[in-house]
């Protein structure tokens, strides 16, 4: 099902990072990588830099998960979301 969180790993600066996200946000990063000609991996590492500079700024705790997800629903890149999902909400 599409809300189920499903892990993936990754190495961002030399340090495995294991991160959960559902789905449709994991369908979202794959086709903003391909937009921008990066590599999964390499997204992931930009976002998560984005992140730290974030948490340097003092705006609280830490959470990739969460940065992923505001970072799929306020990109540019961003595609449309699954019709199909959004007949849930009617």
């Amino acid at each position: 099902a599409m809300y189920l969180g499903e892990n993936r790993s990754f190495r961002i600066h030399r340090r495995s990072t294991t991160v959960k996200l559902e789905r449709p946000f994991w369908d979202q990063l794959e086709g903003i990588a391909r937009a921008r000609q990066l590599t999964l991996g390499d997204l992931i590492e930009k976002i998560d830099e984005t992140c730290r500079t974030e948490e340097g700024a003092g705006t609280g705790n830490r959470n990739l998960a969460s940065f992923i997800r505001v970072f799929c629903l306020t990109c540019p890149e961003a595609m449309p979301a699954n019709p199909d999902f959004r007949k849930a909400y009617y």
